[in-house]
């Protein structure tokens, strides 16, 4: 599985690929920690080529959603394979993290004033 974070102007793009385990959410973790620390802090993680995900690294992912919530950081998921919707639904972190469709509707999330 890959990880890779590109900082942009105005937010930090993850991009995952592949099953995602508990190690590669260290990678989302100092991305959050960064954003913290910028003017914008967004982060928007690709999704789309995830095939699978572990459970550990699903209870890394609410607990940075966490973190990303208390340092005011919008950490929004986009793009999500079927495969992934799917577990997303069935663990009810579909109801908690903020998942939308394409880049274009992360971005409108972030400019209506974090809109989370």
């Amino acid at each position: 599985m890959g990880v890779a974070v590109q900082h942009m102007g105005d937010y930090s793009l993850v991009v995952a690929d592949g099953h995602v385990d508990a190690a590669d959410c260290q990678a989302l973790g100092k991305a959050i920690n960064q954003a913290g620390l910028s003017l914008h802090g967004n982060v928007w993680v690709d999704c789309e080529r995830v095939a699978s995900i572990s459970t550990e690294a699903l209870r890394a992912v609410l607990s940075l959603s966490s973190t990303a919530d208390k340092t005011g950081v919008a950490l929004v998921f986009y793009q999500l394979s079927p495969a992934l919707k799917e577990v997303m639904r069935d663990s009810r972190l579909d109801s908690v993290l903020h998942i939308v469709p394409s880049i274009a509707e992360a971005g409108k999330m972030c400019r209506k004033g974090r809109g989370l």
